[in-house]
């Protein structure tokens, strides 16, 4: 079965063998290698959330013995944040990924190397009549 890691997205690797091939997305392999090094070939213990819309790929964690690897994932700024299934986390697992992916964000790691943060303008402050609460 395909698993897909709960939390986050990463940029897509590319395939030669299409015609015409498709390229990989900036630091795909990166995020393939980075992966690939901590949990090939290995004994881990992984919780499922879930399956994608389609029925095909089960969404779950995967429980490496120094953490979420989702988790580094986006601490490496190899990926970002996928709501659709985080939606699928219990909520207690979701914290860690947001300042996993705040962190890479300030430090403009891999995906988040352009990232610039929004800009507030307009008024500070406002009136205005609350109708219903």
């Amino acid at each position: 079965f395909t698993l897909i890691l709960a939390g986050v997205s990463c940029p897509r690797v590319g395939n030669p063998r299409l015609n015409p091939p498709t390229p990989s997305e900036p630091f795909a392999e990166a995020a393939r290698d980075f992966v690939e090094l901590r949990l090939l070939q290995r004994e881990l213990e992984v919780t499922l959330h879930g399956c994608d819309k389609s029925g095909v790929c089960l969404v779950g964690t995967v429980h490496h013995p120094r953490g979420n690897i989702s988790a580094e994932i986006l601490k490496n700024g190899l990926g970002r944040i996928s709501d659709w299934t985080v939606r699928m986390m219990s909520p207690g697992e979701v914290p860690p990924l947001r300042i996993a992916e705040n962190a890479a964000k300030r430090a403009t790691l891999g995906v988040f190397e352009s990232y610039k943060p929004p800009v507030l303008t307009g008024a500070s402050e406002f009136m205005g009549t609350i109708i219903e609460v």
